[in-house]
């Protein structure tokens, strides 16, 4: 399975952390190349020590179906965790 994550804060490498394990690939998203960087090295490296091949990180606009399906996803998620 692949997923993609919009988003490349705090909350965006932290959900890319916990599905490294559980997906073939993960792409990271993010409206700015320095949102992107400040993700991998500033968030991720410092917090989880390497940063995982299956991530790849892409540059992409805003796109309120893909901000719809990330809630759908986080909701899921979450409700899946706290039964």
């Amino acid at each position: 399975m692949n997923v993609k994550i919009i988003g490349a804060g705090s909350a965006g490498n932290h959900i890319a952390f916990a599905l490294q394990r559980l997906v073939k690939k993960i792409t990271l998203t993010d409206i700015s190349k320095d949102a992107l960087n400040r993700s991998k090295n500033k968030i991720y490296i410092p917090r989880y020590g390497i940063w995982s091949k299956k991530i790849y990180q892409q540059i992409e606009g805003r796109d309120e179906d893909a901000f719809l399906l990330f809630l759908f996803f986080i909701l899921y998620i979450s409700s899946c965790l706290f039964k």
